[in-house]
């Protein structure tokens, strides 16, 4: 992460927590807009427009203090390991699925011409709070789709597939229609949408939108559904909104000097460069070696026996060879595989030509470890593996070491 989204992720997790702006005891609390969101989605259902839960829900805090899913049969489901920390007097727990109808759009088939034509859009015009709208494709939709597919203003919409989790509000006046990658989400009652954007932009700078399959991963109707947020009073969430808003304002404009400190530094090392290779940067001593003495002493080193050997064998597991590589390349004391990384690794290693592929992490450039901020040769660390993936055309097991952006793989025959 940058300083800026640095700042930005702990002003977010200041705000879930309930941290960020003074609870008022007058609010309205968040139980009373449940039950609003209840009465408004059982009017929906009287009317045919939704269906009814088969088995609907509510989180509770317990008598013993633990977080439970109490569901309408009468059972409970023990949370405590998907709810990390305690909520400010007056807020709730709520699955994502409660407070919003969701659904995704239409799938592009070319052989069913039913409809009229629309504009439509896709993960690719989806940014983080903003929209890229350039030359917006047609495809048809009937009266039916139209009304499952057509975003208004004030929807919120998700990606379903490409950067799952990736977020922006539809605040236009025109509306416009969506492909089946993009998830529609629009309140049963009123919400403050935009605290619910900031929630979904927290969760994916932290880990906690995990997509489902390998290669293209997929953040599915079902996951987004039960996705648990923080809920706070109405007038609550307006308030966070807008302290959240004023200080990524301030994050930015420290964002803006940053830039300017960073490219003045990097015009002062290519100079600093530049004199070096030249000879002006420090004076000669005529005591010195030769170079040509230096470059035979190179030469006459590369003639000397050797014994390099490979890290691994290609036979040896997977799991073993990466954490292998942290240990022994690295110098970590080991490897903490996330429950994703193991599936995969899992399903990578029941396959033999997929088994005996080499490993090659991708982490930071900046560290020898996944942290950027671990300068030199640290000593203590572990190395974090949220993800493995396989580049079939590069022939590689990639595992995703820390916070990184990736590219695209490259095909077995690129063509540069």
């Amino acid at each position: 992460m940058t300083t800026v989204e640095k700042i930005r992720t702990k002003i977010l997790d200041l705000a879930i927590r309930g941290k960020l702006v003074p609870q008022d005891p007058n609010d309205e609390p968040a139980s009373v807009l449940l039950e609003r969101i209840k009465a408004e989605k059982a009017e929906l259902v009287k009317a045919k427009k939704i269906k009814k839960d088969k088995n609907p829900s509510e989180i509770i805090i317990g008598s013993d203090g633990v977080p439970y899913e109490k569901f309408a049969d009468g059972t409970k489901k023990d949370l405590s390991e998907e709810i990390p920390f305690e909520l400010p007097q007056g807020w709730m727990w709520a699955r994502l699925g409660d407070v919003f109808n969701h659904n995704t759009g239409k799938a592009l088939n070319r052989n069913k011409a039913e409809g009229v034509l629309r504009e439509y859009i896709t993960t690719s015009n989806v940014y983080w709070d903003e929209f890229k709208l350039d030359e917006l494709k047609q495809m048809p939709f009937t009266d039916e789709e139209l009304n499952k597919c057509t975003v208004r203003k004030g929807d919120l919409l998700v990606c379903e597939g490409g950067d799952i989790g990736r977020a922006a509000i539809w605040n236009f006046n025109k509306e416009v229609c969506i492909q089946n990658h993009l998830h529609r989400l629009r309140a049963y009652s009123e919400v403050c949408v935009p605290y619910f954007c900031f929630v979904l932009r927290l969760y994916k700078a932290t880990n906690r939108l995990q997509g489902k399959g390998i290669g293209l991963q997929g953040f599915s109707s079902g996951m987004l559904h039960n996705l648990i947020v923080p809920l706070p009073p109405l007038a609550e969430q307006k308030r966070i909104v807008a302290k959240v808003e004023e200080l990524f304002a301030y994050a930015d404009q420290i964002g803006s000097a940053s830039e300017e400190i960073t490219k003045t530094a990097q015009r002062l090392d290519k100079k600093i460069l530049d004199l070096a290779i030249r000879g002006k940067l420090v004076p000669q001593d005529p005591n010195d070696e030769p170079a040509s003495e230096l470059a035979e002493t190179v030469i006459a080193a590369c003639d000397d026996p050797n014994d390099f050997a490979f890290l691994c064998d290609l036979s040896e597991p997977l799991k073993d060879r990466i954490e292998k590589q942290v240990k022994e390349v690295y110098g970590g004391d080991g490897v903490d595989f996330e429950p994703v990384a193991l599936e995969k690794l899992a399903q990578f290693q029941a396959d033999p030509e997929i088994a005996k592929l080499p490993v090659c992490i991708a982490k930071t450039q900046y560290s020898i470890s996944h942290d950027p901020a671990l300068l030199g040769r640290p000593k203590g660390w572990r190395m974090p593996v949220k993800d493995v993936l396989i580049y079939r055309g590069a022939g590689l097991i990639v595992p995703v070491a820390g916070e990184i952006k990736l590219m695209p793989g490259t095909s077995a025959s690129p063509a540069y």
